[in-house]
């Protein structure tokens, strides 16, 4: 994946028995792996470590590999399918979620249980538990400022995770809007 700070590539840690991770590059000034580093959410998602890119002026931040799909992509998907299938009409049932995150899944996962909730409750249940992993990240100070489908990973579960705290900041710090980041459709 690429945004406006980083490129993320799945990667092989050599020193970890090759155990697969996205490697993020970005710039080695970035404030991420600290602002991350006291959060445990199940909903946010952790970093492994980091690496100085020698003599480049980058950093490579190593994280688990939870999910190549991100909500954004779900709903581009469900929605064109549904349109396809459904003739106009929204899904009743999560089978059109399920095809998306599937597809994107190597091995092919089992179907788990959530397939059969109402599209309905599986919006409501992810949009829950995004805004409790954001909760989580508040009672801890930081402000993400950059939530947005694309910032969201599905995982094979059916649940979210919140990601790129790149453009983040702590409530405590001296913030002000020279400092804002974001994305211009997403900024409140």
């Amino acid at each position: 994946g690429q945004g406006g700070f980083s490129r993320v590539f799945l990667a092989e840690d050599l020193e970890c028995h090759n155990r697969r991770v996205a490697a993020k590059i970005c710039r080695a000034e970035t404030h991420e792996v600290r602002t991350l580093a006291n959060i445990q959410h199940s909903g946010v998602g952790p970093v492994f470590y980091t690496r100085e890119i020698a003599d480049q002026g980058l950093v490579a931040i190593c994280m688990p590999v939870i999910s190549r799909t991100t909500l954004d992509a779900v709903r581009r998907d469900v929605w064109a399918r549904s349109q396809n299938l459904l003739r106009n009409s929204v899904p009743t049932n999560c089978r059109l979620v399920w095809q998306v995150l599937a597809a994107q899944q190597e091995p092919k996962p089992k179907r788990p249980k959530w397939v059969g909730m109402s599209f309905v409750d599986w919006v409501l249940q992810v949009a829950i538990r995004a805004v409790q992993a954001l909760g989580e990240a508040h009672q801890q100070g930081i402000i993400h400022c950059d939530v947005k489908p694309s910032n969201i990973l599905i995982t094979r579960e059916g649940f979210p995770v919140l990601i790129d705290f790149n453009v983040a900041f702590r409530s405590d710090a001296n913030a002000s809007p020279g400092n804002a980041g974001g994305t211009i459709p997403y900024m409140a």
